[in-house]
């Protein structure tokens, strides 16, 4: 049986490293003045949901330097994001930082968003099982 824990807090308060199996993470992605997202995550209203700073990567950015250490041996990373967070330059800092395996595993567009999923983990992806 598998165990599942939901957890809803501040983004970096409450988690021990080294345990996490899948995180999963739609942050606020579109790119906004920094001003907007600020106002946007210290108010809680509707602005908190989608406005993501410069580049759309303000709350992003504050989980970036922890990845590394949150994921279990096994751990693996799912992202939401649109093309405007630069995924090339996130992939760059996965493999740099943590020497984790980026992959693009979805895209699509949304009316004028180029939405993508992306998989981190530390073990590059298999391949995909072929069906007989």
């Amino acid at each position: 049986h598998a165990r599942l824990q939901v957890l809803n807090m501040d983004l970096l308060h409450a988690l021990r490293p080294g345990v996490i199996d899948v995180l999963v993470f739609n942050p606020p992605y579109v790119p906004t003045s920094l001003e907007e997202a600020v106002q946007g995550q210290s108010s809680a209203d509707l602005y908190a949901a989608w406005a993501g700073g410069p580049k759309g990567r303000v709350v992003l950015d504050r989980l970036l330097p922890t990845i590394g250490a949150l994921l279990s041996p096994s751990g693996v990373f799912y992202l939401l994001g649109v093309r405007d967070n630069d995924p090339d330059d996130l992939a760059r800092y996965f493999e740099a930082h943590f020497h984790m395996h980026p992959v693009i595993i979805a895209e699509r567009r949304a009316q004028n968003e180029r939405l993508f999923v992306m998989r981190v983990s530390r073990a590059p992806q298999p391949p995909p099982l072929l069906s007989s």
